[in-house]
C-alpha cells in the first residue's frame, strides 16, 4: 500500500534584518552603541526562538504523520483480513460460524469457508446470510431432518442458502438425510455435491432440495440426488424459481418418493397455484433421471409448470409418467398479450429420451423436437412436433402440427396439420386436417367429419 501525504510548508519573512538596518541609519541613535547592540541582540534572539519553533513544529508534524501512518496501515491490514479471510470448520467449532439467524460476526461478506471434517447435527437449521464461497473437501454435513405435513409449513431442520446470500458459490459437499433450501436469493451455483436421503421422512410439501420463494439464476450443476424411502415428497424442486439451470445431475428416486424434478406451483408463499408466471425461463438439461422400477403414482421424471422453459438431452428411466405436468395444472391455450407479443406461452422439449415404456405429456404451446420416447405421447394443445421417433400412441391435440416424425399409431384430434411423416397407423378423430406428403400403411377416417384433405406432391 502506498500512502500519498501531503505536508504543508510555512515560511515566515525574516524582518529581523530590514529593523536593524532602518535603526542604525537613524542619526539620533547612532552613536548608542549599547541600544544597537541590544537591538541586534534581540533580532538574533528572535531568529532563534523562531528557529527552535519551526524545528518543534515540524518535529511534532513528522510524528503525527507517523502516528497516522501506522494507525492506517493497521487498519487495513484489518480490513483486508476481515474481508478475504479463510476459514475452517470441524464438528466442533461449526456453530461458532453458522447459526440459525444467519452468520456470526466472524465470517464476513467473500469469506471461504473449508469443511475440514464431517459434521453432525439434530434437528437444527443453519441460513447462509451473505456471499461466501464454500468447498466441502468431500466431508458431509448431516442435520438429521425429520418434516412433518405434507403442506410444507412443518420442513424439519434444514442448509437454507437465503436471501443476502447473492453471488455464494457452494461444492463439494454431501448432505446426508438433510432438507437444503436456496432460498429468495440470486446468483446462486452448486456444482459437485451429493443428497442423499434414506429412510427418512424429509422434504414434506416442498422438496429434499428445493429452489423457491422467487429464487432466480441459481445453478445446480455437476451433482448427484439420491432419495430412498422418504414418505413420497419430490427429490428437486422448483417451487416460485425462474432463470435457473439444472444441468448435467443424476437424481435417482428408490420406494416410496415423490416426483424426480419437479417445477410446482404448491406451498409457494403467497401465490397462487394457478400462477402460470412461475416457474419460467428455465433450463433443465443434460440430467439422468432414475426412477422406481415400478409403475407409481406419485413418482413422475420431470414434472413442469411454467413457460419458456427449455427441457433438452435429459434421458428419463421411470415406470409410468416420464415427462408431464403438475396435476391439475392449466396452462393457457390462448395466445398472451403483452411483453409475450401476442404469442402463445409454451415450453421446449429438446431431444430427451423417455424410457421403459413411460408416457410423454407436453404443455400446451410447447416445441417437440428431436425426442426419442417409447410410451404414450401427448402433444399439448397448439404445439409442434418434429423430428421425433415415437413408437407408442401419439395423440396430436387442437390446433397442433405434426412434421417429418416418425411414429407407430398417431391420433389426430382435429385442427392438425400432418406433413412429411413416416405413420404407421393414422386415426383422424375430429374435423379439419390437413395431410400432406405422409408414408404409412394405415388411415382410417371417423365419417361425418368435415374438411380433411390428403395430398402427395
Amino acid at each position: 500500500m502506498v500512502l500519498l501525504i501531503g505536508l504543508t510548508a510555512i515560511s515566515a519573512a525574516d524582518t529581523g534584518n530590514n529593523t536593524a538596518s532602518s535603526v542604525i541609519s537613524d542619526n539620533t541613535i547612532s552613536a548608542d552603541t549599547t541600544s544597537v547592540g541590544s537591538i541586534a541582540s534581540t533580532v538574533s534572539d528572535t531568529k532563534t526562538v523562531k528557529s527552535e519553533a519551526k524545528t518543534i513544529t515540524k518535529t511534532n508534524s513528522e510524528k503525527l504523520v507517523s502516528d497516522t501512518t501506522k494507525k492506517t496501515i493497521k487498519s487495513n491490514m484489518k480490513n483486508t483480513k476481515k474481508t478475504n479471510s479463510e476459514i475452517t470448520v470441524n464438528n466442533d467449532n461449526f456453530d461458532t460460524y453458522f447459526t440459525s439467524n444467519g452468520f456470526t460476526d466472524e465470517v464476513q461478506t467473500g469469506s471461504k469457508i473449508n469443511f475440514g471434517t464431517n459434521i453432525t447435527r439434530n434437528n437444527h437449521s443453519y441460513v447462509l446470510n451473505k456471499q461466501v464461497t464454500i468447498d466441502g473437501k468431500g466431508n458431509t454435513l448431516s442435520l438429521n431432518t425429520i418434516s412433518g405435513s405434507y403442506y410444507g409449513n412443518e420442513t424439519g431442520s434444514a442448509f437454507i442458502i437465503d436471501h443476502g446470500a447473492s453471488g455464494t458459490q457452494l461444492s463439494n459437499l454431501n448432505f446426508y438425510n438433510t432438507q437444503v433450501f436456496v432460498r429468495n436469493t440470486t446468483d446462486v451455483t452448486v456444482s459437485n455435491v451429493n443428497v442423499t436421503v434414506e429412510n427418512q421422512r424429509i422434504g414434506q410439501g416442498v422438496g429434499v432440495f428445493s429452489i423457491r420463494d422467487n429464487a432466480s439464476y441459481v445453478t445446480v450443476e455437476n451433482s448427484n440426488f439420491k432419495t430412498t424411502n422418504n414418505s413420497g415428497s419430490s427429490t428437486l424442486v422448483l417451487a416460485g424459481a425462474s432463470y435457473c439451470n439444472i444441468n448435467n445431475n443424476t437424481i435417482t428416486g428408490t420406494g416410496n418418493v415423490g416426483n424426480l424434478l419437479y417445477l410446482t406451483t404448491y406451498n409457494v408463499a403467497g401465490v397462487a397455484e394457478d400462477d402460470i408466471e412461475l416457474n419460467s425461463y428455465n433450463n433443465i438439461t443434460n440430467n439422468v433421471l432414475n426412477g422406481p422400477s415400478t409403475t407409481s403414482l406419485i413418482c413422475y421424471g420431470i414434472t413442469l409448470t411454467g413457460h419458456d422453459n427449455l427441457i433438452a438431452n435429459n434421458n428419463v428411466n421411470v415406470a409410468g409418467q416420464g415427462i408431464t405436468t403438475q396435476w391439475g395444472y392449466t396452462d393457457p391455450a390462448a395466445p398472451q398479450n403483452g411483453n409475450n407479443s401476442d404469442r402463445y406461452k409454451g415450453n421446449y422439449y429438446i431431444n430427451n429420451t423417455v424410457n421403459r415404456g413411460a408416457s410423454f405429456k407436453a404443455t400446451n404451446n410447447s416445441t417437440v423436437e428431436n425426442n426419442t420416447c417409447s410410451g404414450t405421447v401427448i402433444s399439448g394443445v397448439n404445439s409442434t412436433l418434429k423430428n421425433n421417433a415415437f413408437t407408442g400412441v401419439v395423440t396430436l391435440q387442437s390446433g397442433s402440427n405434426a412434421t417429418e416424425n416418425t411414429i407407430t399409431t398417431l391420433k389426430a384430434l382435429g385442427n392438425n396439420t400432418i406433413i412429411g411423416n413416416n405413420i404407421t397407423l393414422l386415426n383422424i378423430t375430429g374435423s379439419n386436417v390437413a395431410m400432406i406428403n405422409n408414408t404409412g400403411d394405415s388411415l382410417y377416417v371417423i365419417s361425418g367429419l368435415t374438411n380433411i384433405t390428403s395430398c402427395n406432391d
